[in-house]
């Protein structure tokens, strides 16, 4: 007689790491975001280990933009069963721009029971802003800004900076919504 397969409740959402954060007001709703630097490495997320019922034989699947097709997917061996993240590595042509839903993990353990993830949403963009920087002057040349003469002069002072100060950044190659500059 076949085992009966119940649904435990969800268990936490997988772990990216070093994801962008969640954006206020991003009307498509993304959990957070992944960029080039995601996929200059293989990018391994990670499963929380529940630890309860999970034994040799359990195996862990991830769903990335399809929740019923499996990239990928690792069998928890002897000694591996207390491990606090399970690691499960998205392949290199499944990371594509824009958005992906639902990226999500299942663990089956030996019984047959399965417990799934927390689905989320990420935002995928795999375009450098202002393109390539392909000289080592200080700065990025694809990014051109205009700082107000008085501060190039004079510099910031707390009331000033408090008050906030105006900089021009000009339109960039592979300008997006959400791109984050960091002035320094």
């Amino acid at each position: 007689m076949p085992k009966d397969k119940t649904l435990n409740p969800l268990l936490p959402p997988i772990v990216v790491p070093l994801m962008e954060p969640a954006i206020d007001g991003d009307i498509e709703g993304a959990h957070g975001g992944i960029g080039l630097r995601h996929t200059e490495v293989p990018l391994v997320v990670y499963l929380i280990n529940p630890k309860d019922g999970v034994t040799p034989g359990s195996v862990a699947s991830l769903f990335w933009g399809n929740r019923n097709i499996p990239v990928a997917s690792t069998p928890i061996r002897e000694g591996e069963e207390n491990l606090d993240l399970i690691p499960l590595t998205v392949p290199a042509h499944h990371i594509v721009p824009f958005l992906v839903y639902p990226v999500c993990a299942m663990l089956r353990r030996r019984s047959g029971n399965e417990s799934f993830t927390e689905e989320i949403k990420l935002r995928v963009s795999l375009t450098r802003p202002g393109g390539e920087d392909k000289d080592s002057l200080p700065g990025h040349q694809g990014l051109a800004y205009q700082v107000p003469p008085d501060v190039v002069l004079r510099g910031v002072n707390q009331e000033q900076a408090l008050a906030g100060v105006k900089i021009i950044i000009r339109y960039w190659l592979n300008m997006r919504a959400y791109d984050l500059i960091t002035l320094a």
